[in-house]
């Protein structure tokens, strides 16, 4: 069709360059307040560095034995267990029974990939339309990363083989000091 506009593509140059963006713990605390229903979901993330695909799959009979949390295995296999997690797992248990998936619809069934997707970008939205900037789910390792006492540290957190992962995608500047995103 000759009048269609051709969809903005991203230039050449720039492909492959990490993204830059660390959202600030102002920023998460705003997306948390228009989006209750993922704030135990964001804390658990900027508190630990886990990936997606751990966060979703942690089953509380499994991973948790009522003090340290045991996430599934990181996809560099690395085990990393997680003492400051305590808190944000209570908060959760608050409100359901301490078995199953952590996170899960309202009717106790573990979110899908393709579910959280949409719930994310439903919520995402939101925090768009109330004047929030953008960022994708899996910026909020780089807050964690961006947090994290040292290299090495910031590198066991979020199960990296190789400093250099950690380095180059992650430690990009350091924002405000860490906050704990519990209510």
């Amino acid at each position: 069709y000759p009048n269609e506009r051709k969809a903005e593509r991203t230039p050449l140059s720039l492909r492959g360059r990490p993204r830059q963006r660390v959202p600030t713990f102002e920023e998460l605390e705003q997306f948390c307040s228009l989006n209750p229903h993922l704030r135990s979901y964001v804390a658990l993330k900027a508190a630990t560095g886990l990936r997606k695909g751990q966060l979703l799959s942690i089953n509380l009979s499994e991973h948790w034995d009522g003090e340290i949390l045991h996430p599934p295995t990181s996809k560099g296999g690395k085990d990393t267990q997680y003492l400051g997690a305590r808190p944000i797992i209570q908060n959760i248990l608050k409100k359901r029974m301490p078995v199953g998936p952590l996170f899960c619809s309202s009717r106790g069934v573990a979110y899908s990939k393709s579910g959280f997707a949409s719930l994310w970008r439903r919520a995402m939205d939101r925090f768009i339309k109330e004047g929030g900037t953008k960022f994708n789910e899996h910026d909020i390792r780089k807050t964690v990363a961006n947090e994290a006492d040292n290299l090495e540290h910031a590198q066991r957190l979020l199960g990296h083989q190789d400093a250099k992962t950690t380095s180059s995608t992650y430690r990009i500047g350091r924002p405000e000091t860490v906050r704990v995103l519990i209510n």
